[in-house]
Parts: C-alpha cells; sequence; structure tokens
C-alpha cells in the first residue's frame, strides 16, 4: 500500500496503467485521453496544457504556444517555461544586446543614407554647371587654375573623401569597432575581478591546514596522524576526512556535509548546486543543457513537496 501510495501520481485513473516517469504519463494522457490533460499539472507549472477537442490542437496556457503535436507543447515547455532566475537574467540581457544591436544598425542605415543623398545632390550641382565653390552659375574657363574642364571626368564621393584625407567614415565601421572595444573591455574587467577574487590569505590557511595533517617528504604526502602515504594532494585530504575525526569549519548552506578547506567546499557547491539555466518542473535537478534537461524528464519520477493526490488523470 506504501508503494502504491508513493507512485500513485505516476498511474492513469482511467486505464489503470502504471509509468515510470512524468514525461511517460503525460504523453500517455495526450495520446489516449487528451481531453483530460486539462487537470493534469505539469509539476511547478501547473495546468500548463489543455486540448481543444473541436480543432484537436494542444494549447500551452502560459503563452497560448499552439499544436496539434503533443511533443512539441512539452519541448516548448521545458525550452521556454522552465527558466531558472540564472536563465531569465540571462534571456534578458540576451533580448537587451539585441535590441541595441539594431538600434545600432538603423542609425548607421540612416547616416547612410543622408550621405548618399547628400552625395547624389552634389553630383547633380556639378553636372549642371554649378560651381559648388562659390554657389554661382558662370561660365567656367577651360584649362583655368581652380577649375575643372569640361571634358574633364568628375571626381565621385569617393574619391573626394580619399583626397580629402579619409573624409566621414562609414558609421557601421564603427559601430563594430566600437562593439570590438567594448567586448575586450569587459574581458578584460572579467579577468581583473577573477585576480581579485583570488585571496591570497585564504590561500596561507589552506596551507597551515595541510602543514598541520600532513608532512611533504620523498616526493609523498604524509598523514601526521596515521603515517597513511599518498601522491595526490586531495587523496591525502580525502583520507583525512574520512578515516580521521578532525574539525571541519566550512560547511554546506544546501546540504549537511562539510569540509576542511573553503576551496573544497567551493568546488562541492559549484560540483552539486550549481544553478543551471533550466530547472526540472518536477524536482530540483537544473543544467545549463536543453538537451540533458530532456534527457533528465524523461527519467524523472520524483513527486514534489506537499503535491496531493491528483484529480482525474
Amino acid at each position: 500500500m506504501s508503494a502504491d501510495a508513493e507512485d500513485s501520481h505516476l498511474h492513469c485513473l482511467a486505464c489503470q496503467l502504471h509509468f515510470k516517469s512524468h514525461s511517460a504519463h503525460l504523453t500517455h494522457m495526450a495520446n489516449t485521453h487528451p481531453a483530460r490533460l486539462d487537470g493534469l499539472p505539469v509539476g511547478r507549472l501547473g495546468n500548463a496544457v489543455f486540448y481543444q477537442p473541436t480543432a484537436r490542437l494542444f494549447h500551452c496556457s502560459l503563452c497560448f504556444y499552439t499544436s496539434n503535436y503533443y511533443p512539441l507543447i512539452y519541448d516548448h515547455l521545458l525550452a521556454s517555461h522552465c527558466l531558472s532566475e540564472k536563465g531569465r537574467e540571462k534571456e534578458e540581457r540576451v533580448m537587451e544586446e539585441s535590441v541595441m544591436e539594431e538600434r545600432v544598425m538603423v542609425k548607421g542605415e540612416m547616416v547612410k543614407g543622408e550621405m548618399l543623398k547628400e552625395g547624389e545632390r552634389v553630383k547633380g550641382e556639378v553636372e549642371e554647371g554649378e560651381n559648388p565653390d562659390n554657389g554661382k552659375e558662370g561660365e567656367w574657363e577651360e584649362g583655368g587654375e581652380g577649375h575643372r574642364g569640361r571634358d574633364a571626368p568628375l571626381r565621385g564621393s569617393s574619391q573626394m573623401q580619399e583626397e580629402e584625407g579619409g573624409g566621414e567614415r562609414n558609421p557601421c565601421d564603427i559601430s563594430l569597432k566600437r562593439k570590438r572595444s567594448s567586448a575586450t573591455d569587459t574581458k578584460d574587467e572579467d579577468e581583473e575581478e577573477e585576480e581579485e577574487a583570488i585571496d591570497p590569505t585564504q590561500e596561507q590557511k589552506e596551507r597551515e591546514v595541510l602543514d598541520r595533517y600532513t608532512l611533504f617528504s620523498g616526493n609523498r604526502y604524509v598523514c601526521r596522524l596515521c603515517g597513511w602515504k599518498s601522491k595526490m594532494k586531495g587523496f591525502i585530504m580525502s583520507h583525512i576526512v574520512r578515516s580521521h575525526n578532525v574539525p571541519k569549519p566550512f560547511s554546506c548552506q544546501h546540504c549537511e556535509r562539510s569540509y576542511i578547506l573553503q576551496s573544497q567546499l567551493n568546488s562541492h557547491a559549484s560540483l552539486w548546486h550549481r544553478q543551471g539555466l533550466y530547472q526540472c518542473p518536477f524536482c530540483l535537478f537544473s543544467s545549463d543543457v536543453l538537451r540533458g534537461m530532456r534527457r533528465h524528464c524523461t527519467r524523472c519520477s520524483t513527486r514534489l513537496e506537499g503535491e496531493g493526490s491528483e484529480g482525474e488523470g
């Protein structure tokens, strides 16, 4: 009875079939009993999928995404509505960068169009015989100083810019250079932050702890408490933690583990408690790769804390 009660959230109440994961359960309901999807919650997303029997379409109730193929709806939920806080921040940052790039490109096209119109206007004035220097229509002397003969070729806008020492540059090129410079500036800032993150006092404390429990002799680390030897510093520290009752001042905030060194706690947090871009709607699993999230959801059968008995199918 207890096992049945634990797995009751993976039972189909219409045909009494049992499934090993939430994904298989939802797929069965969509293929066999689509009309009952309205009362079947998708983890923390709630009743995110409903079925329209007249048109035979599945709808996402969070953004009204529509498809007649349920796996597309499920994949849409994972990719768009299962983002963690880290994923939402990244999406907002990407949207802001794309808007800024579009504004720069539109501004560059406008300036470029104005330059082309100005060049056409000057070219038309020269062809009509108007002197752009004084702005008066008069007879130009052939071969005279400061004037151009009638048979001489007209100078284009590109030639005028080259003779004047480059003239105005293309605004698109300027925007690209600014973008590259900004990217290099941000990279330098990140490197500076990483350099500042390294605390010399932390390294000194770890050396003191290592010298307190170990002794390095003959290319090996020797445990001062029992004499166990190893060539790797990580192995000797793991031996001390497992075999000896030593104080562990650095404890994890998310679980009950504690460590001797701060670096060990940091590596544990980055490995086990790092928040990914996508978070499973049924459990606390998170991943930076959408493919890994899909693979996890095909196996996830965890029941959410505080989840009561589900309604009909």
